[in-house]
């Protein structure tokens, strides 16, 4: 199981910030909950930002 960064998230999804993923994180529902590893640390699971992407991707194919 791999914990990705906010910074990490950022540039798989494609936004230019950390302010943006935590933006989409508190607006999407669909979006993954973040995960405390720690007191100063959070992240998310790689394998449900996979996911989100993939659903994304999809429903934008479904769209045309």
């Amino acid at each position: 199981m791999r914990i990705l960064r906010d910074t990490v998230v950022a540039e798989r999804i494609g936004c230019r910030s950390r302010a943006t993923v935590w933006r989409i994180a508190r607006r999407d529902p669909t979006f993954p909950r973040p995960v405390r590893v720690s007191a100063g640390i959070t992240g998310w699971l790689a394998h449900e930002v996979d996911a989100w992407l993939a659903r994304r991707a999809e429903a934008s194919r479904d769209e045309r």
